[in-house]
């Protein structure tokens, strides 16, 4: 039977620290990777056993943001939250009018 495909020593790394990033999943890190997530738990395994899990005092590296992208994200994000409560200020008055006229036609 034939072995899988091969990966580097680097390869392996990048996926367990990313696999181990707040938010992320073995099974989300593996399939946009494409690697089977069975192998990502063995190498997580192996980093375990190896003492080379991220850990508090050594987080995984992140890459830097620049800092016009963050900003717009900051923008952005605020721009979202305020669209969020004028729609359900809007949901609430369409709500209150549709109760209203209701009640008019009685």
């Amino acid at each position: 039977m034939p072995r899988g495909r091969s990966y580097d020593a680097e390869f392996r790394a990048q996926a367990v620290e990313l696999s181990f990033l707040p938010g992320k999943t073995v099974a989300g890190v593996a399939r946009d990777l494409g690697v089977n997530p069975k192998t990502l738990h063995y190498w997580r395994h192996r980093a375990r056993k190896n003492g080379t899990v991220p850990t508090e005092s050594n987080p995984p590296k992140r890459s830097e943001i620049p800092p016009e992208v963050a900003q717009e994200l900051r923008e952005l994000r605020k721009q979202v939250r305020e669209l969020k409560q004028d729609n359900e200020i809007l949901g609430k008055a369409v709500g209150w009018f549709a109760n209203r006229n209701r009640g008019d036609s009685n």
